[in-house]
C-alpha cells in the first residue's frame, strides 16, 4: 500500500511546479497501477486549500475547479 502525502498530487496537477514533470507521470503511474493508493482526507482538503491559495498556486482555482480536481486526479471520479 502507498500512502500519499499532500505534496504528492498537488505537484502532479501543477503544471507550473517544478516537480510536475517528474511527479505528473509517476502519480498517473501509481493511481493505475496493481499496487494500492491509500489518500488520507486531510490530503485531499489540503489540496483544496493549497490549489485555492492565490499566494501559493498562480492563478488560483475556485473551489469547485479545486474539488474537481481533487475528485478527479486524487479520488479517481467525478463530484
Amino acid at each position: 500500500m502507498i500512502l500519499v502525502d499532500v505534496n504528492v498530487p498537488i505537484h502532479a496537477a501543477n503544471s507550473s511546479s517544478r516537480y510536475h514533470h517528474r511527479l505528473g507521470p509517476l502519480w498517473e503511474e501509481q493511481l493505475s497501477g496493481p499496487s494500492l493508493v491509500a489518500v488520507p482526507w486531510a490530503v485531499c482538503l489540503g489540496c483544496v486549500r493549497v490549489m485555492t491559495n492565490p499566494r501559493i498556486v498562480v492563478p488560483p482555482l475556485s473551489v469547485d475547479e479545486a474539488l474537481d480536481d481533487v475528485s478527479a486526479r486524487v479520488l479517481g471520479g467525478t463530484r
